[in-house]
């Protein structure tokens, strides 16, 4: 292989701050740790003008284009604008490699045989639901490699006709530099909230399917047998009409739920809190590999998770807590272990540490996403 610096550029929606969506994580984690690796970096991604906040530290390259689009709510007219402009501009730069980042809307054949007869090069996509394995499955000849985040996501791509050899299992990396563990108090008082008492958190969209209203019925039951108990909501912004309006109504009377807007610096919020709790009602309103969930881990957090938004992460009374899901008695049961048996919860947080530290840091994840490009170039 040639010592000149080898480039990728990396397509995805909306890499700009506010990060608050998995795969935008995921994707800035990867560009970051990729540059860090020696690789020239370009992210091209679509932004609702926030772009002008954004500041960082790193030698990825962001070019944007301006959208007058709402963060996910995507139309066709979007994708054939942003479809056009990826086209136009990745083909006019001399890039080694390609890397899609979920993107359906930019599956349409057209386009894909466009950049297929232009782009001659490597050109990997990564798939992050069912709903991605549907799109890019029957476009897998236009790609020369996949990635996806769990082994069940691999098998059911394997099954819709991609060859096993072309799937790379690698999941969302952290910077354990970032997320790790310190002094709960200073991390309340950062975040304004009172020293004393318990707190069980919830980070993510404010949606129906991610439990929330579940989380609030358990957590007034438990105020029963701890009266200390309070509850702290960390939402981006963006969630269900109803269900928002809702909350306001429930905030203005209630002294023992808080809510914290966007974060800007989610350790902190993981450390302030006694247990993360993701109530996830269905597996469709959650990645494979819920982001809070390893990041909350990383922080040694002891995390309370559904059935639906556990797997494959989190083994229950291993190194995290299971309660079945859309059940509020399992997950008032499940918090009032972890409240009630610290030695158990002690020994879940250490194990999810080695977890995360083996499987999860940007360092091992990293080196696989490199290794996959350096394999697709020596092809």
């Amino acid at each position: 292989m040639s010592t000149a610096l080898k480039s990728v550029c990396m397509i995805a929606d909306f890499v700009e701050p506010p990060y608050v969506d998995g795969v935008v994580n995921t994707v800035k984690g990867w560009a970051d740790g990729v540059a860090g690796a020696g690789w020239g970096v370009t992210v091209f991604s679509s932004t609702t003008g926030r772009v002008r906040e954004y500041c960082d530290t790193t030698s990825v390259v962001y070019q944007y284009l301006l959208s007058r689009q709402k963060r996910f709510q995507f139309t066709p007219s979007y994708y054939m604008k942003f479809g056009n402009e990826v086209a136009r501009r990745v083909l006019g730069e001399d890039f080694d490699i390609l890397h899609f980042h979920s993107l359906k809307g930019l599956s349409s054949v057209p386009f894909l045989l466009r950049i297929q007869r232009k782009f001659k090069k490597p050109k990997v996509v990564s798939c992050y639901s069912d709903r991605d394995l549907g799109v890019f499955g029957l476009r897998n000849q236009c790609f020369s490699a996949f990635t996806v985040p769990t082994r069940g996501l691999k098998d059911r791509l394997v099954r819709r006709g991609v060859r096993s050899d072309r799937i790379h299992i690698i999941p969302p990396c952290l910077d354990l530099q970032r997320f790790r563990s310190y002094d709960k108090s200073h991390a309340r008082k950062m975040l304004g909230l009172p020293e004393t008492g318990r707190y069980l958190g919830f980070a993510g969209h404010l949606k129906v399917g991610r439990g929330i209203l579940d989380l609030l019925r358990a957590h007034a039951s438990l105020k029963q047998k701890f009266p200390d108990l309070r509850l702290v909501l960390a939402s981006s912004g963006y969630g269900d009409s109803m269900l928002i309006s809702e909350l306001k109504k429930i905030l203005v009377c209630r002294d023992d739920i808080q809510e914290l807007g966007q974060l800007t610096d989610p350790a902190l919020f993981y450390n302030a809190v006694d247990a993360y709790v993701l109530p996830t009602r269905s597996s469709k309103f959650v990645l494979p590999i819920p982001l809070t969930i390893i990041e909350a881990m990383a922080c040694g957090t002891p995390v309370v998770c559904s059935d639906a938004s556990s797997s494959p992460v989190i083994k229950d009374r291993e190194n995290g807590f299971v309660f079945e899901s859309r059940n509020v008695q399992s997950l008032v049961d499940c918090i009032g272990m972890v409240l009630h048996e610290p030695w158990l919860t002690d020994e879940c947080v250490g194990r999810a540490g080695r977890v995360v530290k083996e499987n999860y840091s940007k360092s091992v994840i990293v080196n696989r996403i490199v290794e996959m490009y350096e394999n697709e170039l020596s092809r």
